[in-house]
């Protein structure tokens, strides 16, 4: 009987191509994966109070030998800081101990996990999940100055194919204190054989004896069943099967089948490719095709940049960027040779892959020649996405290497954009090319271009996200406040999702303006029969507002508004002097007059400093006697990503949170003063706020006043 593992490789060393050693290195976890999944739910559990505690004020707040949680990709991670020291642009090194990756992230990302709770206890204390290893039986190739070495297209089938799945695994020795692992796939065929085959890679001393195991275990199949590897009995690890009654094994083994397809189908066009390229006199004739075989709804990449963009119909998206910058590396070292510059002999001809200079930047990139027109030559930079004319000397022959990788940069449109406002699409376009870590959801593939979605880290629709903080283009909320300021002695909350995401009205009298001028207009004919308005994502309106909901009744007025999608003869719209979203009809939209689009929204997007801390029952608790139906003042505190963190303190200065903790010792026969709220003062979004005699019942409620 052969005895194997089964391991889930979770990360490649990016850095292959550049180290000595001649092994391929990787990590992976080598237990039941219901251990991650435990884990996965420990941080889903305290995500809450990541997301409101404070991040580290500096770097000499941070141990390297502690755990902490890490937004990456807009998912927190387990990670250390090896390198207590900040970049140049400010970022800090991370490593993800469950998955072996490296990332550079902001500080403002890292948490600490030293609240109280048994999920933060296991968060601290598990062992790292994600284990180091070597890739037996075979070794990186020789390169010219004698140093082993992977070229771009192997490291590329490393990433593809071993990354993200779960391999039946034998241990055949160690070297430089790792494991060196026997990859099989699920129908028991050796992952080393297609990159011996195709060049990639040479065969070890291992080899032959590789290769009579696999022909072993394919006639006695049976006799080849993995076994889970466990933690050391002296962890403390919970046992998952008690923990998490739905992992199992068998569920465990199910999933493995799935994720693992065998690397064969790529076999072909991958020797192919490699044969064209191992005789550098005989170039492939243009670059390999980029695979689109994506599933609907996927995410298909969380670390997106879009590089160039002429619309939002249509831009390029690189899916892998630290892939382009492995291909940069290789391009610079390349041009870096004084014979390299001094080659003329390059020969232009429509369809050929070429070096071209970007004369902008003095840099080099891989490019694709489009048309020749005597001395002017179009290209195509097959890794950004734009296009260049220029002279012959820009152009130099491009090795065989970086012709088998494919182009880099995906030709997208993003779904729905026909539907968007002419200045919301010019703003967002110009938004999209600074961002980084992008994540994409794919639609579908129509005429070769990739119709997608885009989501910022966090999750949050980036569409959404730049309505949300710019509802007005040309009148933006100020944001600009000082740590510690009083942003507001009377506020209100116009609308409550929990204690984490809730806005605030700082300057409810200005809304009350707003919405009483508002209602003079809706009285006049003209602007009742207008039925002139085009619905389209980003363009601002008047909706006029007839929705039951349980935080806001119906109120019967007309509001200002932004248009967040469009469904025939329905749009969804973002009350931005309120935050909260609904659904109308388009009978029920109407143009917004340019006078009422020079103040800014007035609803502003909070997050409560101290949440974390409470119970859900004291988080209700909380709301329901100091937020609904209050008058409050606000304290500022800091400002992430346009949402206000704050503290909430009574009209006589008491902090909210001592207030809701006291206990006071008062008569039985006792009552609590509350100065009389005038209707005047403020206004609700709607009439349960300030409920007036003139068009409501003089027994409503009124606003309390701590």
């Amino acid at each position: 009987m052969v005895t194997s593992i089964l391991v889930h490789v979770t990360h490649v060393d990016d850095s292959i191509h550049d180290h000595q050693d001649p092994f391929i290195q990787f990590w992976g976890m080598t237990h039941d994966q219901s251990l991650y999944f435990l884990m996965k739910s420990y941080i889903a559990s305290v995500q809450d109070k990541l997301k409101s505690r404070a991040p580290p004020l500096s770097i000499k707040e941070l141990d390297n030998k502690q755990i902490y949680c890490v937004l990456i990709n807009r998912q927190w991670h387990r990670a250390k800081v090896p390198k207590l020291k900040l970049s140049f642009s400010g970022t800090l090194e991370v490593f993800c101990i469950d998955f072996g990756d490296t990332h550079s992230v902001p500080l403002a990302f890292v948490r600490t996990v030293d609240f109280p709770g048994s999920e933060a206890e296991h968060i601290r204390n598990w062992p790292p999940l994600a284990s180091k290893f070597n890739l037996a039986d075979i070794l990186a190739p020789y390169g010219n100055k004698s140093n082993a070495q992977l070229s771009l297209p192997a490291m590329f089938f490393v990433k593809t194919h071993m990354v993200n799945r779960t391999w039946k695994a034998v241990t055949v020795g160690a070297y430089d204190g790792h494991q060196c692992l026997r990859l099989f796939d699920f129908t028991n065929q050796l992952f080393v054989t297609t990159m011996i085959e195709c060049g990639m890679a040479i065969a070890s001393k291992t080899y032959n004896k590789a290769l009579k195991m696999c022909k072993i275990i394919n006639e006695h199949p049976a006799n080849f069943n993995p076994f889970l590897g466990i933690f050391p009995e002296s962890c403390d690890m919970p046992n998952p099967a008690k923990t998490s009654p739905a992992f199992t094994r068998n569920s465990f083994e199910i999933s493995v089948q799935e994720a693992s397809p065998s690397v064969v189908p790529f076999k072909n066009e991958l020797i192919e490719a490699a044969n064209s390229g191992q005789n550098e006199s005989k170039s492939p004739l243009t670059y390999a095709p980029q695979r689109k075989k994506f599933v609907a709804q996927q995410i298909i990449s969380t670390v997106a940049i879009a590089p160039f963009v002429k619309s939002l119909t249509e831009f390029w998206v690189q899916l892998e960027p630290d892939l382009v910058s492995t291909v940069a590396e290789r391009i610079s070292k390349l041009t870096g040779d004084p014979d390299f510059v001094s080659r003329n002999d390059f020969v232009a001809s429509a369809g050929k892959p070429c070096l071209a200079l970007f004369a902008s930047d003095g840099c080099w990139y891989r490019a694709l020649i489009e048309a020749v027109n005597d001395e002017f030559i179009t290209i195509y930079y097959v890794d950004y996405g734009n296009r260049c004319v220029v002279e012959n000397s820009c152009l130099q022959e491009l090795p065989p290497d970086l012709i088998v990788l494919p182009a880099l940069a995906f030709k997208c449109c993003l779904n729905g954009a026909e539907n968007f406002y002419k200045d919301f699409s010019e703003a967002f376009q110009i938004d999209l090319t600074k961002l980084s870590a992008i994540s994409v959801k794919y639609f579908n593939t129509v005429n070769d271009v990739l119709h997608v979605r885009l989501y910022a880290s966090d999750g949050v629709e980036l569409v959404q996200r730049r309505l949300f903080k710019f509802p007005l283009m040309h009148a933006v909320q100020t944001l600009n406040f000082s740590p510690e300021q009083m942003v507001s002695p009377r506020a209100v909350a116009s609308y409550i999702k929990s204690l984490f995401e809730f806005w605030v009205q700082l300057e409810p009298k200005t809304v009350g303006a707003i919405m009483g001028r508002l209602d003079m207009l809706a009285l006049h004919p003209e602007f009742i029969n207008q039925k002139t308005f085009v619905a389209s994502v980003g363009k601002p309106c008047l909706a006029f507002y007839q929705d039951e909901d349980t935080f806001f009744p119906d109120d019967g007025r007309w509001h200002r508004a932004v248009v967040e999608e469009v469904n025939g003869d329905t749009a969804r719209v973002y009350h931005f002097d309120y935050g909260y979203s609904c659904t109308v009809k388009m009978s029920h939209l109407r143009n917004l007059p340019s006078e009422y689009t020079k103040q800014p929204a007035q609803a502003f997007r909070c997050c409560l400093v101290g949440a974390e801390s409470m119970s859900e029952e004291d988080s209700d608790a909380f709301m329901n006697r100091f937020v609904k139906r209050s008058i409050f003042a606000v304290k500022f505190l800091k400002e992430v990503d346009g949402i206000l963190h704050i503290r909430l303190f009574t009209l006589g200065g008491v902090d909210l949170f001592e207030r809701h903790y006291e206990k006071p010792v008062l008569p039985e026969t006792t009552e609590l003063p509350v100065e009389k709220v005038f209707d005047d003062e403020v206004t609700g979004p709607f009439a349960f706020l300030v409920l007036t005699p003139s068009r409501h019942s003089e027994n409503g409620s009124r606003l309390r006043e701590m």
